[in-house]
């Protein structure tokens, strides 16, 4: 690879050749900061992403400290991609992906007017131990506990981030009923891509 070359040449001429553990320190630190770049470009999760001007630099700086361990250690850098991108090939012609990771267990939120709340909790429970679903927790207003005011539209914010992190929402519809909170959430669920289940026969939407 004629990048690792190039790095090569650049640490004899300098002479600042060092150990393994020292350039994996080094290269560590600069995903850090390449790290700090990608959420400055799309404003910690908040919008679409940018590249920030400092990007293309510490994008840069990772790929030297790669191929400067590379270096240390004696590995071929295109050998190893090439090793890489055969291996990722295999997997994904048998699994369909290229993650070594198990099946992901799918995370779910519970949606649905607070009048169900104890149907909601036993929802969360039934998810969970047999469906195998990961419940992300929510507020359930036991106790026919009101929200209103500021404390409603906090917890509708809330339940829409949520829905960002998920992969799927459960709609908790006993008869049929299905408020303006619960649809706008849906509707928000939908632009998302996610997945969306109903506890009742609703049409034609997926139920468990």
């Amino acid at each position: 690879m004629k990048m690792q070359n190039k790095v090569k040449e650049f640490l004899d001429k300098y002479n600042i050749h060092t150990n393994a553990e020292m350039r994996f320190i080094d290269l560590s630190s600069e995903i850090g900061e390449l790290g700090k770049e990608i959420l400055k470009g799309n404003n910690y999760g908040k919008k679409p992403h940018e590249n920030s001007p400092a990007l293309k630099d510490e994008l840069g700086d990772c790929l030297f400290s790669l191929l400067a361990l590379c270096n240390e250690t004696g590995i071929d850098a295109e050998n190893a991609l090439q090793g890489a991108l055969k291996k990722y090939a295999e997997r994904f012609a048998q699994k369909g992906e290229i993650s070594s990771s198990k099946k992901k267990v799918k995370s779910v939120v519970i949606c649905g007017s607070m009048r169900f709340a104890k149907e909601q909790m036993r929802a969360a429970e039934d998810l969970e131990l047999n469906h195998g679903y990961c419940v992300i927790q929510c507020i359930y207003g036991e106790n026919d506990r009101k929200f209103t005011g500021k404390e409603a539209l906090t917890l509708d914010k809330l339940h829409k981030q949520k829905i960002d992190m998920a992969d799927a929402i459960y709609i908790v519809n006993i008869g049929g009923y299905i408020g303006a909170s619960t649809r706008s959430e849906i509707e928000y669920a939908k632009d998302k891509g996610k997945e969306i289940m109903y506890h009742e026969s609703c049409g034609d939407e997926q139920t468990l």
